[in-house]
């Protein structure tokens, strides 16, 4: 007598997490990794890229972690934008780095917001970064640069100045 397969399945469910389990067993969530970012300098120039390094690590007390690691920012482009971490003891890579590649988009003080989370709960963390549309030149003295160009940019280029000291020397003449 041919028996079908699904005869001997056992009864699988799934938990909110879309975690398949046996019915009867227990399901445990995994509690949320170690999470630290790396300080980066918070003055950056227009369409510079930099990177921001996040260290995942599993706590030495538990078995296994899972964490999501998140950087969002309205006024920058970055990539990727979200990171699952699953470490356990059992593999050899307890500790995972991230690196999001950020570029700012515009000048001026903006937000970035770091967010980690796992089952257990999570974080989040706003920080405020200076973005320099000239080198050096503090955003708020940036904004008149392209008046005082309009006025005085005639004045401002090297053919100019040696027009004036001819004209100058003539007239001493």
């Amino acid at each position: 007598m041919f028996v079908p397969m699904a005869y001997y399945a056992f009864p699988l469910h799934r938990d909110r997490f879309q975690t398949f389990y046996f019915k009867g067993s227990q399901v445990r969530s995994l509690p949320e990794c170690t999470v630290m970012l790396e300080d980066v300098d918070r003055a950056v120039t227009l369409n510079r890229s930099f990177n921001m390094l996040v260290d995942v690590r599993l706590d030495p007390s538990a078995f296994a972690c899972r964490s999501r690691v998140q950087l969002s920012a309205a006024a920058f482009d970055v990539k990727p934008e979200s990171v699952e971490c699953n470490l356990s003891k059992g593999s050899a890579q307890q500790t995972e780095r991230v690196y999001f590649n950020v570029l700012p988009k515009e000048a001026g003080t903006q937000q970035v917001v770091f967010t980690h989370s796992g089952d257990g709960g999570g974080a989040s963390r706003t920080m405020e970064f200076t973005v320099y549309e000239y080198p050096h030149v503090p955003p708020d003295v940036s904004f008149w640069f392209p008046r005082i160009d309009m006025l005085f940019g005639g004045m401002l280029t090297v053919p100019w100045w040696i027009e004036l000291f001819r004209k100058r020397s003539k007239g001493k003449q």
